[in-house]
């Protein structure tokens, strides 16, 4: 008798548990794919350039100076998105002794990849 109540409620439980997925599903596309399209903008060449000028100024791990050329350039969606990668090319390029004007082709590519 009890195996039977059992089965029973499993039966009742199925399309609860069916529904419980596919409701779990369909947040995460939403999450998903409105993600990306809130994300980030891309930089006009003309915005790459001047935050390249901005972070050939800062000094290696100085994320204040990072953080400010980027957000003074982009969005808030952009430097959510890409500040991060920014910063870390800013650090990759920030070399003891090279002259800032000579690290501003590179840096322009540099964010362009974070673009």
């Amino acid at each position: 008798m009890l195996h039977g109540i059992g089965f029973s409620l499993r039966d009742r439980l199925h399309p609860a548990m069916h529904a419980a997925f596919a409701f779990t599903f369909a947040a995460a596309l939403l999450v998903g794919f409105s993600g990306p399209l809130m994300a980030q903008e891309k930089l006009t060449p003309a915005q790459e350039t001047t935050m390249a000028q901005c972070l050939a100024g800062c000094k290696k791990g100085d994320a204040n100076c990072q953080n400010s050329c980027t957000t003074k350039t982009a969005t808030p969606a952009y430097f959510s998105a890409a500040g991060s990668c920014v910063r870390a090319c800013a650090d990759a390029l920030a070399g003891p002794g090279q002259p800032e004007q000579s690290r501003v082709g590179d840096l322009v590519q540099c964010v362009r990849a974070c673009n």
